[in-house]
């Protein structure tokens, strides 16, 4: 290959190398020990994380399809751990309209409590940048599982059982 002909190509690679370097360090940011964070329902109500027990935080978005194919998912976790093991929280995107979140959490209707975070305090604190992302946060306030996208309901929920029987 010619000197000039490599000069091409690598000028070529050089933007979606540094692209993909980019995600990839946007997603794998380490992530602030000891979590706290003071959330705001839609209802005005006040949620502590970490709480007195496991916190599930599903990051998510009105507009984001994935986002609203996961909400019976986060319904049947909400029913079989709550109370004592878990505690489900949706927290919305700082793009996301309350109105329109208002609207979704109404029309669904959604049993778990949902929380704006208009600021980003809560999705900048846990290097959140896409939806949905699934948070789980212990009782000390340490992130114990992180995922972008869809989740293996089953799995998450063994993780669940294992974590809230110390």
């Amino acid at each position: 290959m010619s000197s000039k002909r490599l000069k091409s190509t690598v000028k070529w690679l050089i933007p979606p190398l540094l692209a993909v370097a980019g995600l990839a360090w946007l997603h794998w940011q380490p992530l602030a020990p000891g979590v706290r964070l003071r959330l705001t329902t839609i209802d005005g109500n006040v949620i502590q994380v970490p709480g007195p027990q496991l916190t599930l935080l599903n990051f998510w978005a009105t507009t984001c399809p994935a986002c609203l194919k996961e909400i019976p998912t986060l319904i049947r976790l909400h029913r079989r751990f709550s109370g004592v093991q878990l505690q489900v929280v949706g927290v919305t995107m700082p793009y996301d309209r309350p109105d329109r979140v208002v609207r979704l959490a109404r029309d669904y209707p959604l049993p778990y409590p949902v929380a704006l975070d208009p600021a980003g305090t809560a999705a900048d604190s846990l290097g959140v940048r896409f939806t949905p992302t699934w948070v789980l946060v212990d009782r000390e306030g340490k992130v114990v599982w992180r995922h972008t996208g869809y989740v293996d309901e089953a799995e998450l929920a063994a993780l669940i059982e294992s974590l809230s029987h110390p």
